[in-house]
């Protein structure tokens, strides 16, 4: 995308406009021109950017259409340095020393290179809208055009499914977060019930301890209650042989023969 975008040639534009400057002065600007120029296609922007320099100097207040010359390509050598704040400064103020349709389609194009790279896609799609309005057949404005609303629709879907990943997450984490305090709650719960029911282990332990020697002795205390009666119970059947047996005794007595 980026080499069609910066086909825009800077020589091109320039020497056909010098063309029409005075003789010294024309001179003089041409041969510097020539000189940044080679500079910038031989990739040396920043020796070509300090000529466009000393051009803006020489240029002053002169001529519009030499300051809009010489802004645009002072921004065209700042845009391939990466400066895209100072490079759309100098495109506008090219702006405003031309009329010429060609030029304002030109420098618009730029602008549109200059936001794109600096990552301003909307920016960028409104420059290159207005290169076309311009200039309606510019193949290389409509091919940015599709190209940045197609980049636009593919990070409106990345920023949802981003979006959509970060509430699941959320939810994901609050789940957890939840489960994780429900355990914690459950272990001081336990951890709270563990010494009530220690202390109720206990009391019933000694509640049972309190029961057995009362239940012992209540034992105890039968076993001999029933031995007494068990001892009564033989001594009275004891009294009743005897009184049986002193009866038959009796008995025979009285019945026996005097001699």
């Amino acid at each position: 995308m980026m080499k069609k975008m910066i086909r825009r040639s800077v020589i091109g534009f320039i020497s056909a406009v010098i063309l029409v400057s005075s003789a010294p002065l024309g001179a003089t600007i041409r041969t510097k021109n020539n000189k940044a120029n080679k500079l910038f296609t031989k990739q040396e922007y920043k020796k070509a950017l300090d000529f466009y320099d000393e051009l803006a100097q020489e240029v002053g207040e002169k001529g519009k259409a030499l300051n809009s010359i010489v802004k645009y390509n002072r921004a065209n050598a700042l845009l391939k340095l990466q400066n895209y704040e100072e490079a759309m400064e100098d495109y506008n103020k090219a702006l405003s020393f031309t009329k010429d349709r060609k030029s304002l389609s030109s420098i618009y194009y730029n602008m549109g290179n200059t936001s794109y790279r600096a990552g301003k896609l909307q920016d960028a799609l409104n420059y290159y809208i207005k290169t076309l309005d311009i200039d309606t057949d510019d193949k290389n404005a409509k091919f940015n055009i599709e190209l940045i609303k197609k980049k636009m629709e593919e990070q409106k879907k990345q920023q949802k499914e981003d979006k959509d990943k970060e509430k699941k997450k959320k939810k994901k984490d609050d789940k957890q977060q939840k489960k994780e305090q429900q355990e914690q709650k459950k272990k001081e719960q336990q951890k709270n019930q563990q010494p009530k029911e220690e202390q109720k282990k206990q009391q019933e332990q000694q509640k049972q301890q309190g029961k057995k020697p009362q239940e012992q002795k209540k034992k105890e205390g039968m076993s001999k209650q029933d031995a007494l009666r068990l001892l009564k119970a033989l001594e009275q059947r004891e009294k009743e042989t005897r009184k049986k047996e002193a009866a038959k005794v009796k008995a025979k007595v009285g019945l026996s023969k005097d001699w």
